[in-house]
């Protein structure tokens, strides 16, 4: 986000995050549970409690940041839901989440969004898109697919194949770093961005007021 936008900011909230402050409140939230799964261990953080139910008051924060959120959380209504509460009016939402990805931190991998279906779950929920940009061009989903592939294949494999290929790591290493160059040449050679294969969605959103019936 731009450094002129976020000035104009008083409180941040990001979920799941463990950032040094740059405004005059940034605060980060962290779920307990997640958190020790996935390794954070006992990292600091200011709210701790639900993305689905921020224990916070409507209204009480100029941005939010939910970045790589949406896919760990089976219920995604509540949490755009709380969102939109906890936004002011005209606050904006900084969402990104991925569309072509491996599953990761296991067990909690639920979703996957194309931008059509990202678009609709959050006017649902008086979030309107401001901008939309894509992450990962053709090139980086091609390296990211094969690399998961080798991963799964070689390191993956069972025992007995691991000793029979491990004289050959210091080789796979430059088949993986190959494979990076490649995919990073031809997202060079992408010019325009791509509307069917894609890494990651990212989308800046504003909180609009509900429509009166």
């Amino acid at each position: 986000m731009p450094r002129d936008v976020s000035s104009t900011w008083d409180v941040v909230l990001q979920v799941l995050s463990h950032c040094p402050n740059y405004v005059d409140r940034y605060l980060c939230l962290d779920y307990s549970v997640t958190s020790q799964h996935m390794g954070y261990g006992s990292a600091s953080f200011d709210v701790a409690g639900d993305a689905r139910s921020v224990p916070l008051q409507a209204g009480y924060v100029d941005a939010m940041l939910l970045l790589d959120i949406l896919e760990h959380v089976f219920e995604i209504s509540a949490i755009l839901a709380n969102a939109a509460r906890l936004l002011k009016p005209g606050g904006s939402l900084l969402l990104t989440t991925p569309f072509i990805y491996p599953v990761h931190g296991k067990p909690y991998d639920f979703h996957r969004f194309s931008y059509f279906a990202l678009e609709k779950h959050l006017e649902k929920h008086h979030l309107r898109i401001l901008e939309r940009v894509v992450l990962g061009c053709y090139g980086t989903v091609l390296v990211v697919l094969l690399n998961q592939f080798l991963d799964c294949a070689v390191w993956g494999c069972t025992d007995l194949l691991k000793i029979a290929v491990l004289p050959l790591r210091p080789l796979l290493r430059g088949v993986f770093a190959l494979f990076n160059y490649t995919g990073f040449i031809l997202d060079l050679l992408t010019k325009k961005q791509p509307t069917c294969i894609y890494l990651e969605n990212a989308v800046v959103c504003e909180r609009v007021p509900a429509r009166k019936s």
